[in-house]
């Protein structure tokens, strides 16, 4: 018996698999600008409508749904955003891949983990969606801005084949792409790009913090 409730609490609480899920995502979807911003305006969509959906859902089912009901709701909202995808922009599915259910996978993730703070009120639900995905959007666009930049010497590369071909005025060249660097198009070199953000944002913060204390009386 408590077997089967330590299994319960598991699966009704799978928070230590979002800094994975976030994390391989991450840094999959930032070689470039362009797919860094294609990944975060998909985690919009994905994360806002999915709010609005699970929240009618738990009116529906109460406050905490069965494992089994929201199992049968994420896949087939990832199976849908997955068909839209292959049919309007078939480009970006095939470049994203495996990563494409792990962008949406996560994200349920993290909304059924909004869902479980007692968020009862539809506008609240969608506002919580916008600064989950504005937070990730700020760290794929830095990412992918620099890890593009670096490695490739450009900005929106390929923009056209994600976006059509009104984005191909945005494709910036600044040097050849046998000059850059090579680490910074690979898979390390996205980690070395992501530890050197954490620890500028940490020495900002703290920056910050110590200000803070010595204009305070």
């Amino acid at each position: 018996m408590r077997s089967s409730e330590s299994l319960n609490v598991t699966w009704q609480q799978p928070t230590f698999l979002l800094p994975l899920f976030n994390l391989c995502v991450l840094l999959a979807s930032t070689e470039s600008l362009a797919m860094a911003i294609s990944v975060a305006l998909l985690m919009l969509v994905v994360s806002v409508y999915s709010s609005a959906l699970l929240l009618l859902l738990t009116r529906l089912t109460g406050p905490t749904p069965n494992m089994m009901v929201w199992l049968i709701f994420a896949g087939t909202f990832t199976a849908i955003q997955e068909m839209l995808l292959h049919a309007w922009f078939y480009t970006f599915f095939k470049q994203m891949g495996l990563f494409l259910p792990m962008i949406m996978v996560s994200t349920l993730l993290l909304v059924r983990q909004e869902m479980q703070q007692h968020l009862t009120s539809l506008h609240l639900a969608i506002s919580r969606a916008l600064l989950m995905s504005a937070g990730y959007a700020l760290a794929a666009v830095v990412l992918g801005a620099s890890r593009e930049l670096v490695g490739h010497g450009s900005l929106f590369t390929q923009a056209s084949d994600l976006w059509g071909n009104w984005a191909r005025a945005l494709e910036l060249q600044f040097f050849q792409p046998d000059m850059g660097f090579l680490l910074a198009k690979l898979a390390p070199g996205a980690f070395i790009a992501l530890g050197l953000g954490v620890a500028l944002y940490n020495w900002l913060e703290l920056k910050l913090h110590k200000r803070g204390k010595t204009v305070s009386p």
